[in-house]
């Protein structure tokens, strides 16, 4: 189990994002012998109007997201 969370930061006005789920990489980096991680992903959406959310893999990993200029540890709830 990860001891740290992970975050994704949005710059911009960037609404979408698709990242590397890093809890499914650690989880499968024993099972994938190449280095395509698209079992490992993690894909969400951010409104512009929003600071801060929440994504989640499809293997149920929690992901922080903060919008660039904005302080993670104002997200944590």
């Amino acid at each position: 189990m990860r001891a740290t969370e992970q975050t994704v930061v949005l710059l911009g006005r960037m609404t979408s994002f698709t990242a590397v789920c890093e809890a499914c990489q650690e989880e499968q980096l024993t099972d994938l012998l190449e280095e395509s991680w698209l079992g490992a992903r993690v894909s969400g959406t951010l409104r512009l109007d929003d600071d801060h959310g929440w994504a989640t893999c499809e293997r149920g990993h929690r992901v922080r997201l903060i919008r660039e200029g904005r302080s993670a540890e104002s997200t944590v709830h």
